[in-house]
């Protein structure tokens, strides 16, 4: 499925977005992701998603929603090193119109992601949906929050010893890095978390397919979009996902160097 978020929820109204590919299966999936144009498609982005994870597509602004009217999907599913049912390739594409499905009160909650999100199915139950019909006004109205919504529980796992060979994970939490934060703002400690994660990064950016996860806590996402800029800007290259739900819960992204 599609996921939509504000980029910033606190800030009101929103005027940067980011849309996602959630994998809400046990399979791998290659995806293509486009803007449909006329009667031929303009690529935004492909890769790989695994299996229970989302992946960052773009980021956005509302002025760019009439060209995201139609939007297509492409995919295909596997599963590494073991035998596996196939599943069929799917091509869906999404024309966005509506008033009747998609209400501000509709964008809320959902078991995907941290804040509130507008999420549109792509294939249910193995069967491409038929198109979703949101204009782009609609859609602008929906993904602008109108008022902070309440924190919400996390569901977060129990964690487990990570037994994959060559999954690299640092923890960057301020207990795990510091001896006391004493005497320490708030820049000071994102500012030494954020030096952890260049020399990690640097340390490895070379060993093309490692994967490298850096938790960094639920919070309130400020460390998360500190690192997330960081890649944009000195490791484009690199490409981020949210780490495994049922591994991390919300709190850690998983970068794979390239």
């Amino acid at each position: 499925m599609l996921g939509f978020v504000a980029a910033d929820p606190a800030h009101v109204p929103a005027k940067v977005f980011e849309a996602y590919l959630v994998n809400d299966s046990n399979y791998y999936l290659n995806y293509t992701y486009a803007s449909a144009d006329g009667v031929g498609r303009r690529l935004r982005v492909e890769g790989t998603v695994e299996p229970n994870m989302k992946v960052f597509l773009e980021e956005f602004t509302h002025e760019a929603l009439p060209e995201m009217e139609r939007v297509a999907v492409q995919f295909t599913a596997f599963k590494r090193e073991r035998v596996y049912q196939p599943k069929p390739a799917f091509d869906v594409e999404l024309r966005l119109d509506v008033t009747k499905f998609y209400k501000p009160h509709t964008f809320g909650p959902t078991d995907f992601f941290e804040e509130p999100a507008l999420l549109v199915d792509v294939v249910r139950d193995d069967r491409a949906v038929r198109s979703v019909f949101v204009d782009a006004e609609s859609l602008r109205d929906a993904l602008t929050p109108h008022a902070k919504p309440e924190p919400r529980p996390a569901k977060t796992p129990a964690r487990k010893p990570h037994k994959e060979d060559g999954l690299i994970e640092v923890d960057l939490h301020a207990s795990e890095v510091l001896e006391t934060t004493a005497g320490m703002s708030h820049k000071d400690i994102l500012d030494y978390q954020l030096d952890i994660f260049r020399r990690t990064m640097d340390e490895h950016r070379r060993h093309t397919g490692q994967r490298i996860v850096f938790i960094h806590g639920k919070g309130d996402g400020v460390l998360r979009q500190a690192l997330l800029r960081e890649l944009r800007a000195k490791y484009k290259t690199c490409t981020a996902q949210d780490a495994s739900f049922r591994e991390y819960g919300f709190g850690a992204t998983m970068v794979t160097i390239h």
